[in-house]
């Protein structure tokens, strides 16, 4: 497939933030290195309305012509700086970066080669710690992808769900009308990319470690959701298997539904009291996706 003419990047590094400034200064400097002397990549930030040094810090890369900058003037929450990063972005591919992960020696350089090698619509990378796969491993499109895990390892759906795991095409995301939808899910940025892949396309998973991962993940602790982590997780496989009409995953589900229930009445209604509070809107999001039509290739 032929690189997008009307842009100058291979690959956008697009970083959301909200109050990093340490992470987000010590991340830039080493992605300023990876990419020196380079003319493909673009590194674009969202400032997601700071009140720390962020400003202070984004303002020392404004003069580059690889760096765009946008600040929010409120913070919309995680999901909607997603979707202005991607916006904001020019590059053929975009690779959402957490600001409190961290980028390996070679990572940017490596990222690149998969891309050429692979040409993907989707690459999943492995973490210092989690290697996703011992060996490439390649799908055509989403049912495919979805079924091969839900039939010999359905966690694997959950683990490729790290944002900064997964590099994309970004005329496939741009496809994608209304994706508001998916905020109350908390997995707008995989439910994105997956609906862009209901009618096909090359998903490319690879041993290659380019990240590590802090072993707090920030976004969860901010939010206050760490106790809704198993109903969200449970909802977003429950959307998969609606996208893609998996009954096996559809079985997984149910059965973790069980597990995530298995405590006292009042223990679930405790724990689920803020989740529940989004019900309507997460299975309204299900049902919307089991009915949309199926979009081919977005090229």
């Amino acid at each position: 497939m032929a690189a997008d003419e009307s842009s100058r990047y291979r690959l956008s590094i697009c970083i959301p933030t909200y109050n990093r400034d340490v992470y987000l200064e010590s991340l830039l400097a080493r992605i300023a290195a990876e990419v020196e002397g380079r003319g493909d990549v673009q590194i674009v930030i969202s400032d997601n309305a700071s009140t720390d040094r962020t400003p202070d810090v984004v303002a020392r890369w404004a003069s580059r012509a690889d760096f765009v900058c946008v600040r929010r003037e409120t913070n919309g929450g995680a999901e909607r700086n997603f979707l202005a990063v991607v916006e904001a972005a020019a590059g053929e591919y975009c690779w959402i970066f957490g600001d409190d992960d961290v980028l390996l020696p070679g990572g940017v350089a490596r990222v690149l080669a998969l891309l050429g090698e692979h040409d993907p619509e989707l690459l999943h990378v492995s973490t210092e710690t989690l290697p996703l796969v011992e060996q490439t491993t390649r799908f055509n499109g989403l049912a495919e992808f979805v079924e091969h895990f839900a039939r010999v390892q359905p966690r694997m759906l959950l683990d490729v769900t790290l944002v900064t795991a997964a590099i994309f095409r970004r005329s496939r995301w741009l496809s994608i009308p209304d994706k508001e939808r998916f905020i109350p899910t908390r997995y707008l940025h995989a439910l994105v990319i997956a609906e862009s892949l209901r009618g096909g396309g090359r998903i490319v998973l690879v041993p290659d470690r380019v990240i590590s991962v802090r072993r707090e993940r920030a976004a969860f602790a901010e939010h206050g959701i760490v106790r809704e982590i198993p109903f969200l997780q449970l909802n977003y496989l429950l959307t998969l298997a609606a996208l893609t009409g998996s009954d096996t995953l559809l079985r997984y589900c149910r059965r973790l539904r069980v597990s995530a229930l298995g405590g006292s009445a009042r223990m679930f209604a405790r724990e689920t009291a803020r989740y529940v509070r989004n019900a309507g809107a997460i299975v309204a999001t299900g049902i919307r996706c089991l009915f949309a039509p199926r979009r081919g290739s977005a090229e």
